[in-house]
């Protein structure tokens, strides 16, 4: 492991602050969106994609930084992310205009595809299997932290300095965890073996996830033939990116490791909690601030319980699964947030706001005892020579999901509110907040019911196996 192989603990800790960086600048760049739409003086769609574009590009880098890292050292890739990310932040404070701004973000989110695609496979090499489960709860613990102060610090930075400080704050992170990498990552380049890069599979996986995330995140807010010729086109690029993968004698990513049901039950239940998470965290403030009237400090220290008890339980439910297996509390996990789903979905406008403070935590209960556990699995259904391939798949279907969560979830938002209505909605009438709690309460129990499955499939075959209830069988 070179030079930082009997340190892994700092290791885990320079992952675990680009972990924080990440998503405390994801979430604090959705609290200044009305601001930056204000000052830059154009539509509310068109401001979206300072989101859109770095989700897309992101998602388009991941797939192909796994591989590579796999190949060339996940460590350079990581420290490459960090640094582009760094330079990406400050390019975004400097942005002038839309288009500037867009395409600053668009240099962060390569930045952020290199150092997410590679972590877990960093953690994963540096600490046996009996603490991995630990290590990999203390980076979802990291990310629970950022999505916890983004909106409030956020919101502070935004009104006191405005919206082109919320972007430089990642610049400090940026440069104590490069120091950082430089003491106390490894140095992890595996020797040269002469295989040559499969650079048609890299663009056609590339190009199959960015059309293929653009076309679902498009399709229920702006759907037209266009949108549909998307989606057949990156459909249409996913199956020439298999068939070139079959044939191909180096390909790109293995594709025998779909065939290990372990791994894709894994990913499956990590995909539909992901989108449990997005959808929840968007529409959740709407009930509080809409449909409650609370102002947004007040709802903000309401849905402070649900990153706060994640963070807390994560590393708890990482070092349980270290000692009785990953299988069991992954189902637990997911048994106990479907059944804090369900619960949410029967909060009313009248519920008392301790009631609803204490039902979110129940659901995050769930999130907290499922991520870590969870992570471990997946990171250890495959060889060691695709850990990077396994992180990168994973942080792919993470995004996926909380994007995705927001745009379904709106769609069954805003048809459970027009089904009430009786005309079509898109937006909260002040004079009928019965009409948002039909959609809320529709949104809530389908997304629970899409968990409880996760759950029955999770009981059946993951927490049944005794094989797989420990990661890493093969004693990594």
């Amino acid at each position: 492991m070179g030079k930082a192989a009997g340190n892994r603990w700092a290791v885990l800790g320079t992952v675990a602050i680009m972990s924080f960086m990440s998503t405390l600048n994801g979430s604090t760049v959705n609290v200044a969106m009305p601001s930056i739409q204000r000052e830059l003086g154009v539509a509310m769609d068109s401001v979206q994609l300072v989101s859109t574009a770095y989700l897309f590009v992101m998602c388009a880098v991941m797939p192909v930084v796994g591989a590579l890292g796999d190949r060339l050292g996940k460590v350079r890739f990581f420290e490459a992310g960090v640094l582009v990310f760094t330079v990406g932040s400050l390019l975004c404070g400097l942005a002038q205009g839309l288009v500037p701004l867009i395409a600053a973000r668009a240099v962060q989110a390569v930045g952020a595809g290199f150092a997410l695609a590679t972590n877990m496979g960093i953690v994963t090499e540096a600490f046996p299997s009996d603490e991995r489960g630990r290590a990999l709860g203390v980076v979802a613990t990291a990310v629970s932290l950022g999505l916890m102060c983004g909106p409030t610090v956020g919101g502070f930075v935004v009104t006191t300095a405005g919206w082109h400080w919320v972007f430089p704050m990642s610049v400090p992170f940026g440069v104590v965890c490069l120091v950082l990498g430089r003491v106390t990552l490894p140095d992890d380049a595996p020797a040269p073996s002469g295989r040559p890069f499969d650079t048609p599979g890299a663009v056609l996986v590339a190009a199959a996830v960015l059309t293929l995330t653009s076309g679902l995140t498009f399709v229920t807010t702006h759907p037209s033939p266009a949108t549909v010729a998307l989606l057949a086109l990156g459909a249409a690029l996913l199956c020439a990116f298999v068939a070139h993968e079959r044939r191909c004698a180096d390909p790109l990513i293995c594709l025998d490791s779909f065939r290990n049901p372990a791994f894709d039950v894994n990913l499956a239940t990590m995909f539909a909690s992901f989108l449990a998470v997005g959808m929840s965290e968007y529409i959740v403030p709407f009930y509080l601030q809409d449909a409650r009237g609370l102002d947004a400090a007040a709802a903000g220290l309401a849905i402070m319980v649900m990153p706060v008890v994640s963070g807390i339980l994560g590393p708890v439910a990482g070092a349980l699964s270290d000692r009785v297996g990953c299988g069991r509390p992954t189902a637990v996990g997911l048994t106990v947030y479907a059944a804090g789903l369900g619960a949410v979905a029967f909060l009313g406008l009248a519920t008392p706001l301790w009631l609803v403070v204490c039902v979110l935590g129940l659901a995050s209960v769930g999130v907290g005892l499922f991520q870590a556990p969870n992570n471990s699995l997946v990171m250890g259904s495959v060889d060691e020579g695709q850990l990077g391939f396994a992180s990168s798949i994973a942080a792919l279907f993470r995004t996926l999901g909380m994007a995705l969560g927001v745009t379904f979830g709106s769609a069954l938002l805003y048809g459970g509110m027009g089904a009430a209505a009786g005309v079509p909605q898109t937006s909260f009438s002040a004079a009928h907040p019965e009409w948002f709690m039909a959609g809320f309460q529709l949104v809530f129990a389908v997304f629970a019911a899409l968990v409880a499955a996760g759950a029955v499939l999770t009981w059946a075959t993951v927490a049944r196996d005794p094989a797989g209830e420990r990661p890493g069988g093969d004693g990594r």
